[in-house]
């Protein structure tokens, strides 16, 4: 009798214990195709950001919130799933409980947790998320969703929206939703799509009983909903439930005798969003980039998948081991993957901005990548342009390939020789077969090839290797599915008048274009005197150099800077020519280029902020150039300011050696200065071949195994 007492004393600690464990269910399906054809050969959420699986992130955000055990549900690629999950970080840590869920007879949402019901699984309050979520939300408001929850059993929910204004770039068209809810308690009492529309309306007993309601246009549905089990039971009878706005509209539109609630909570200050379509892809990345979602970013976040990486200026990223050549320019929000090759000594520049570049990539000569996410194994040949664009794992892109804004590549596919890309073009290695037809995007209206059929040599190049699906434009949602403007910019309810209004003003546009030039080069000119103010007193004044504080200075450009919306290359030009005005037209040449050369050592790290881009560095050239043209008893320092401002990290040589190779031609005091700054250039060429010589067969060796993954980087000088 002892022992019986005992075990059943075990089992109801056990039990309790269990009760009290906070679970989370992951959808890992999408119920859609809107990043086909990628997601034909590889579920959605395992799809790349920032070079980690989506669902990674997903487990790092429910790690961090308290969840112990996780409920990974899918119905396709199951196989993959359960895998990544079997190798993942959080099961070898066991810091998380993951179980997979399959069942491949579900097509929404609402079957999904049904099936869900029908396993058991669930014991307690749940938090229900999309696996392509990333957030660093720390789930503040789950204990007060248990105890309102407790207090009131028709509670059964409470939704987590984050704010952004109508024209915030994580915002789509699929988030453009204006809701009510009580000021006191947070209840939601009305939930509406906009759907581009300009007026929304809610009827008026939603207000009854309240003292004080609000109505929010400036919120994003994160897709993290803290839930009772009475959830699972509420789809579970309603079987007309199949989306999430099903269900939020069957509790809303309830009668009395079954009146469930639906609490919300506001996120302020944290990260909440779903990559729910391309132009989400996108944003989220680059808010990662931007480091929005600390400590979910490239140099902290590993998910046990990246090598060490480094986090340099202008949100750089190099992870692990890469090779960049010397005619490479990485500008600002670059993550380069471990094993990638960028460029090739002594040709074209390869130009990398606003980019995420995969794992054991080959970039070659000439090539431009602005807003490109190149995921792991693509090789781009030399003289390829790639704006805006997703290359999917081992895609091969010939010489000379340019992709029209929007393009997605699928896997394995080659394009090219000498090819243009139609805008928003999809291309897949394989056609989409007859069964596969019901799950297809209404949108993507694919040609119907046999499979025997060979490749078209327009739509992929002579040596191409995959089939193009083309994107109907006109269908109402287009902008839902393609990568294109967000939806803040494509309001389809533009009123008449407003369309009338830009009509009667394209006659004066012209006039009107030259007083709006005009007010910005005399908002310039107002600028630039009070920076040349500041340079003067700050510096020109001072008792010594050693005296300047550079922070009082940047503080006080910023401050005029904001007054006057100057932009970034506003500001640093006006900066440059500052400096050099301040110099003394009385003092001999060598005091002059002292001077000079000992104030942008000093100030460079206010250049810095504003210089960052290759454009931008090739701009500063050139103003350094206006403004020792315009102070002629400066001419004899431009060599100096140059060399320190490379020195200083502010120029890198890429774009000084542009500059010199554009003005080779020149004639007149151009000329003088493309002479005047060649000893400078003899310099960076022999200090290159000087490193070149010493590495010797080191380079060679270090180069062989970097491809196998066991050398160290190498980076430009």
């Amino acid at each position: 009798k002892k022992k019986k007492k005992k075990t059943s004393s075990a089992m109801s600690k056990k039990k309790e214990w269990q009760e009290d464990v906070l679970q989370a269910v992951v959808l890992a399906d999408s119920f859609n195709t809107r990043f086909s054809p990628l997601t034909r050969r590889q579920p959605r959420a395992l799809l790349p950001l920032a070079n980690i699986p989506l669902l990674d992130y997903t487990l790092e955000f429910l790690a961090a919130a308290g969840v112990k055990e996780v409920l990974v549900f899918c119905s396709v690629f199951a196989n993959e799933i359960k895998e990544h999950i079997e190798g993942c970080r959080w099961a070898k840590e066991r810091t998380l409980t993951l179980t997979t869920l399959v069942s491949q007879q579900c097509l929404t949402l609402g079957d999904a947790l049904r099936e869900i019901d029908q396993m058991g699984v669930i014991r307690n309050h749940f938090v229900l998320v999309s696996g392509d979520v990333v957030s660093n939300y720390p789930m503040a408001v789950l204990e007060e969703h248990k105890a309102r929850a407790k207090a009131d059993k028709d509670a059964v929910m409470t939704m987590i929206f984050k704010e952004a204004n109508p024209r915030h770039h994580t915002r789509s068209s699929e988030d453009d939703i204006a809701i009510v809810r009580d000021t006191a308690d947070g209840r939601l009492l009305a939930y509406q799509r906009m759907q581009g529309k300009q007026q929304c309306s809610f009827p008026v007993d939603v207000l009854t009983g309240r003292s004080a309601a609000s109505v929010h246009y400036n919120l994003v549905n994160s897709h993290i909903c803290l839930c009772t089990p009475q959830v699972i039971m509420l789809f579970a009878d309603n079987f007309d439930y199949l989306t999430m706005d099903d269900f939020v509209r069957g509790v809303l539109q309830a009668d009395e005798f079954q009146e469930y609630k639906i609490h919300t909570e506001i996120v302020k200050g944290c990260y909440a969003g779903r990559v729910g379509n391309l132009n989400n892809y996108d944003a989220v990345s680059r808010d990662v980039l931007h480091r929005w979602t600390h400590p979910l970013v490239p140099d902290i976040f590993t998910s046990g998948s990246r090598s060490d990486t480094r986090h340099k200026r202008n949100h750089v990223y190099l992870e692990g081991k890469v090779i960049l050549s010397r005619t490479c320019h990485l500008g600002e929000n670059v993550l380069v993957g471990a094993g990638t090759r960028v460029g090739r000594d002594g040709c074209g520049i390869t130009t990398i901005t606003d980019s995420i570049i995969g794992r054991d990539c080959v970039i070659g000569a000439g090539v431009v990548l602005e807003n490109a996410y190149v995921w792991n194994g693509v090789k781009i040949a030399d003289g390829c342009v790639v704006r805006k664009a997703i290359l999917a794992h081992n895609v091969e892109l010939k010489e000379k390939v340019v992709l029209g804004p929007g393009t997605v590549v699928g896997h394995d596919v080659v394009l090219g020789p000498n090819l243009h890309t139609p805008p928003h073009a999809r291309f897949a290695k394989n056609q989409p077969q007859d069964d596969e037809a019901e799950f297809e995007d209404p949108d993507l209206n694919s040609s119907r090839r046999s499979v025997s059929e060979k490749y078209d040599a327009a739509e992929v190049g002579a040596e191409g290797r995959g089939f193009l699906w083309t994107v109907d434009q006109d269908k109402p949602d287009f902008h839902q599915l393609a990568w294109s403007t967000p939806q803040a910019e494509v309001s389809s309810d533009e009123s008449d008048s407003d369309i009338q209004e830009t009509d009667n003003e394209e006659d004066g546009e012209e006039g009107e274009g030259a007083d709006q030039a005009g007010t910005e080069a005399y908002e310039f000119n107002i600028f630039y005197d009070e920076v040349l103010d500041v340079v003067r007193e700050r510096v020109r004044k001072a008792a010594s150099l050693a005296a300047v504080v550079v922070e009082n200075i940047a503080l006080e450009v910023s401050g005029s800077r904001s007054a006057h919306r100057m932009s970034p290359q506003e500001t640093a030009r006006a900066v440059l020519l500052a400096v050099v005005a301040t110099s003394d037209s009385g003092a001999d040449a060598k005091d002059t280029a002292t001077y000079l050369k000992q104030v942008f050592a000093k100030l460079a790290p206010v250049v810095a902020n504003f210089v960052k881009t290759f454009e931008d560095q090739l701009e500063a050239i050139n103003v350094v150039q206006e403004a020792v043209i315009k102070h002629p008893h400066a001419l004899p320092a431009f060599q100096n300011i140059l060399h320190c401002l490379y020195l200083k990290d502010v120029l890198e040589e890429a774009p000084v050696l542009k500059w010199y190779e554009s003005t080779a031609e020149s004639e007149g005091v151009f000329l003088q200065l493309h002479k005047q700054v060649t000893p400078f250039i003899q310099w960076l060429k022999t200090a290159e071949e000087e490193e070149e010589e010493e590495d010797g067969d080191d380079d060679d060796e270090e180069e062989e195994s970097l491809l196998s993954g066991s050398a160290a980087a190498t980076e430009p000088v």
